[in-house]
């Protein structure tokens, strides 16, 4: 249960994996996390991720 309430927010949270993992993936979505971080990724890439799920403007 990773979105509990943290003072009144949800906390966002990324699943960081090396490898593309279908099964761990799909099972992280549906706990919870917002979105998945493959490697390699870029700065822009990340940025994208994090204004997309409102953590940055």
């Amino acid at each position: 249960h990773l979105r509990r309430t943290i003072h009144g927010k949800k906390p966002v949270v990324f699943l960081y994996a090396e490898t593309p993992d279908t099964e761990m993936i799909g099972l992280s979505i549906l706990q919870g996390a917002a979105d998945v971080l493959m490697k390699p990724f870029d700065r822009d890439i990340l940025q994208f991720k994090l204004k997309q799920a409102g953590v940055i403007a």
